[in-house]
């Protein structure tokens, strides 16, 4: 196969920080589909499918942060 036809086959990326919160903690490839992505639709897991556009990292941390204590304290 030419690498010009391995160009097409290949989705273009999202733009950095545009990944789920679990796609961007376990870091893997996010398809940005709202309201669940691809990735989280198939994975059989307790956390909802979250974007954060308009948060800031540390804004993002502190959620987190908060996320997982009360886990913790379930």
């Amino acid at each position: 196969m030419s690498s010009q036809a391995n160009n097409q086959e290949r989705s273009t990326p999202l733009r950095r920080g545009k990944a789920c919160l679990n796609c961007r903690h376990l870091k893997i490839k996010c398809d940005d589909v709202k309201p669940i992505c691809g990735p989280c639709r198939r994975m059989p897991k307790a956390d909802p499918c979250e974007f954060n556009d308009s948060l800031s990292r540390t804004q993002e941390l502190e959620h987190t942060v908060f996320r997982l204590q009360s886990q913790l304290n379930g």
